[in-house]
């Protein structure tokens, strides 16, 4: 047997420095020889001549001259790393100065061909592409012979299942035989799991031959069958270690349910307990196939929701969509405990929980408002006690909010109160996520939480902007109005104490400082136009109310011009921005003074705006030049900037 290349160039190298071992002891040996015949010859003395030496070793040199030192080699046995090349001699004495051995240069491996241009070239991708077009175009066949038999009346029924169910059965078999040979050949088994999916698809159809078309079983009978079915395959895929098996059982399931069942309600609830059966698999082995199960069953539930009918089939279809929305947080909980928390558990907790949602909004108001809720607190005692990786973005709490989030947005719509309320409900669901956020310090609830708040803010915005139309807010009741300006107020200062208390959000101060001040004092002005529409509809005077609410909402926007001017003079944080919010305010305040109250408001309450807003803008004055005067004689004589923090 050869030697592998690295062993026969460890054997040259050591061949070579044996030979270079020996060249330098014969060239020592060569110039003690001829120190030995030059001293004599100078001397006038005969030259004596000396014989060479016998030995392969170096030769003595005469007395009184010191021996040369061998240069270090290693033992022949031990092939050294860096082989030494003897310079040629100069002059009368040798110089054999080290060089460092040869050492050839590695090629550069040739770059791989590009992934599009060889595709086509990798045997896997090829032979799976081909495995399943080939299953799915054999059960199309098989399913169309099996029509074509009823229809022409083929055989007799019993001879029909006989069948299907020796050709299923013969195309596991040969699945089963196909892949020995391929595993022992070193080459890939797609081919034979597509074979094999084929064969339990066969089976499938069987199970719905004797169950559906020719009624020999009832219908529990055949779920069983077909569970027997589905378990058998998922064990052979398991001992194949396929997940692609796997994946088209599930999928097999997923269409075939439906048929099988002839209700919508018990495909879903078949599809679903297979899919909680499979649960271990998604935690312990394969990802893909839990999403791959999850998904069809999800689409399964929400099929069977809008299908349901009032009673005791949507009693069955909730209880149903509960076990799954459990099993889907269950999946992903057990990953995180294991350490593997992974997308596809994010995607299966969010799935699980769409058909409960969906199925909730079908029962009656109260009902749903029941369910809705209890959807929201176990999702946030899931989001609380749940054991997660929480220092890497926690995308799994972001995933678990999902459900309770929208739980408490569809609560707003589902409630049995008029749909003027919505926008104040919406706000109301947005400070509260506020509030927890900032209780518990969750940067997935702060995010939730800005979305609920964009949410809110865009639908809040006709309601503003009707604010300003004297006929929209008499023609209207005020109570709505009110609740939604004081919540906006509420939910600005939430929002802006949230971030505050979340490390993580310190940079988006400044701006969300500016878009709460704005919030709250839109908010505070709708508050201040419905009370007064409310004062003016009890003293039977609505325009009176009205003009009164504008005149009141502008004076408290140039009383926060005020205070944040104030603020800002005299704290050193954020000074610069409170100073300029001030002075845009007041713009804003002056700006809506002449070009809406002049025109909209009328008698004393026009000229009380007037007055009162002119009165705090000399104010604001009068205290801006003090604050200047007072920096600059703070100023050091050599200092030419201006205090920091202070105007």
């Amino acid at each position: 047997m050869s030697n592998s290349p690295l062993e026969e160039i460890r054997r040259l190298k050591a061949e070579l420095a044996t030979a270079m071992r020996t060249i330098d002891r014969v060239g020592q040996g060569l110039d003690g020889l001829e120190q030995q015949l030059a001293r004599p010859h100078a001397a006038g003395q005969p030259t004596p001549v000396a014989a060479p030496p016998l030995h392969p070793g170096p030769a003595a040199p005469p007395l009184g001259h010191p021996q040369p030192r061998p240069l270090p080699y290693p033992p022949p046995s031990t092939p050294p790393l860096q082989l030494p090349l003897p310079a040629p001699t100069r002059g009368p004495h040798p110089v054999a100065p080290i060089h460092p051995a040869f050492r050839p240069q590695p090629t550069a491996p040739p770059r791989p061909p590009s992934a599009l241009a060889a595709w086509w070239q990798r045997e896997s991708t090829i032979v799976r592409v081909l495995g399943i077009a080939g299953a799915l175009v054999t059960l199309v066949g098989l399913t169309l012979l099996l029509v074509l038999a009823v229809q022409q009346n083929w055989f007799t029924p019993t001879l029909r299942v006989g069948l299907g169910t020796a050709l299923s059965v013969g195309l596991i078999a040969a699945a089963w035989l196909l892949r020995h040979r391929l595993h022992r050949a070193g080459r890939a088994t797609t081919s034979a799991v597509a074979l094999a999916a084929t064969g339990h698809a066969g089976l499938y159809l069987v199970v719905l031959a004797i169950t559906q078309l020719y009624r020999w079983v009832p219908l529990w009978a055949g779920l069983l069958l077909a569970g027997i079915v589905a378990v058998i395959g998922i064990i052979t895929a398991v001992r194949w270690q396929s997940q692609l098996m796997a994946a088209l059982q599930v999928v097999c399931i997923g269409l075939l349910a439906l048929p099988l069942t002839g209700e919508p309600s018990s495909a879903g609830a078949f599809v679903v307990l297979v899919t909680i059966g499979l649960a271990p698999v998604h935690v312990h082995t394969w990802k893909r196939l839990g999403i791959t199960s999850f998904s069809i069953a999800t689409l399964a539930q929400l099929v069977a929701g809008f299908d349901a009918r009032p009673g005791q089939e949507l009693w069955l279809v909730t209880v149903v969509s509960a076990m799954l929305w459990a099993a889907g947080p269950g999946v992903a909980i057990a990953e995180a405990r294991r350490g593997r928390a992974s997308g596809a558990g994010m995607f299966i907790v969010i799935a699980s929980g769409l058909p409960w949602l969906m199925v909730a909004t079908i029962h009656e108001s109260w009902t749903a408002a029941a369910l809705l809720g209890m959807a929201a607190v176990v999702g946030l005692l899931a989001f609380v006690l749940a054991p997660r990786d929480r220092t890497s973005g926690d995308g799994f709490g972001w995933a678990v909010l999902s459900t309770p989030v929208l739980a408490l947005a569809l609560l707003v719509l589902v409630l049995p109160w008029p749909s003027a309320y919505w926008v104040a409900g919406l706000l109301g669901v947005a400070a509260l996520v506020c509030l927890l956020a900032g209780w518990l310090r969750a940067e997935p609830l702060a995010g939730w939480a800005a979305l609920l708040t964009t949410v809110a803010l865009l639908v809040m915005l006709p309601l503003a902007m009707a604010s300003f139309s004297r006929p929209a807010v008499l023609g209207r009741s005020w109570l709505p109005l009110l609740l939604a300006g004081l919540l906006a107020a509420a939910l600005a200062g939430l929002a802006l104490w949230a971030t505050t208390r979340l490390p993580r959000t310190q940079s988006a101060l400044r701006p969300l400082l500016v878009i709460a001040v704005l919030v709250g004092l839109l908010g505070l002005m709708m508050a201040a136009v419905a009370t007064g529409a409310a004062m003016g509809h009890r003293i039977d005077n609505p325009d009176a109310g009205f003009t009164s609410g504008h005149a009141i909402g502008t004076i408290i926007w140039m009383l926060a011009a005020a205070v944040l001017l104030v603020r800002g003079l005299t704290r050193a944080e954020h000074a610069d921005l409170g100073v300029k919010l001030a002075l845009g305010l007041a713009g804003v305040a002056v700006a809506k003074l002449f070009l809406y109250d002049l025109a909209a408001l009328s008698g004393i309450w026009r000229g009380a705006a007037f007055v009162v807003v002119g009165l705090l803008l000399l104010g604001l004055g009068v205290s801006y030049a003090r604050a200047l005067e007072r920096a600059a004689r703070r100023r050091a004589p050599g200092d030419d900037a201006a205090p920091r923090g202070r105007v």
